[in-house]
């Protein structure tokens, strides 16, 4: 079951070298669908244009979660990828042919189409750094992949922002408890890599 409402939260961070603070703006849970997923971003992108201070120097970054069943730790993914082929519909029905691009160019979009589009997030380092965590470049290519795409698209070329995904494993084999504890510590690594390098 999926939730379709917002939460928002004001979750600060602060930087161990920094008297800066980091805080979570939004945080959604999306019905998974492409068309609540597009309208959610839509929101995002709107929120963070109006609240930038264009003085201030922020860097934001989208972090998207998503449960992936076969699981047994936390995997932080590299990279998203230009392909929309769902096994399966999602919430609403949708199913594209496979192979479907999520982007081409006959869509008017202003960055150039690729295949593949990676986060500048060091996801390598914050592994080494947080327990129970995984490099991974396979999004899978449902909606998570979707989503990561999407959101690595709108923050490409922007050097204040940046997304990353990160796929938690079921409950079942990490209990909620301990993933709240490592995703507390992976929020306050990448506030410390956004101040400086991890």
């Amino acid at each position: 079951m999926f939730l379709e409402r917002v939460l928002v939260g004001s979750h600060h961070v602060r930087s161990k070298n920094s008297h800066r603070y980091h805080s979570v703006g939004l945080t959604k849970v999306f019905v998974v669908s492409t068309v609540d997923v597009d309208e959610g971003l839509r929101e995002l992108q709107q929120l963070a244009k109006n609240s930038r201070k264009p003085a201030e120097n922020v860097k934001e970054v989208w972090i998207h979660l998503g449960v992936h069943g076969g699981a047994h730790c936390v995997h932080l993914e590299q990279c998203a990828y230009n392909d929309i082929s769902f096994r399966v519909p999602d919430e609403r029905g949708y199913q594209p042919p496979l192979r479907t691009p999520i982007v081409t160019e006959s869509d008017g979009t202003t960055s150039p189409v690729v295949d593949a589009l990676s986060t500048s997030v060091p996801v390598e380092k914050m592994c080494r750094v947080v327990p129970l965590t995984k490099h991974s470049v396979d999004p899978g290519r449902f909606l998570c992949n979707y989503i990561y795409f999407r959101s690595l698209l709108a923050t490409a070329g922007r050097s204040d922002a940046d997304a990353l995904f990160v796929h938690v494993p079921p409950f079942s084999r990490i209990p909620q408890g301990k993933q709240v504890e490592l995703l507390s510590r992976l929020l306050h690594c990448i506030a410390e890599s956004v101040v400086q390098p991890v």
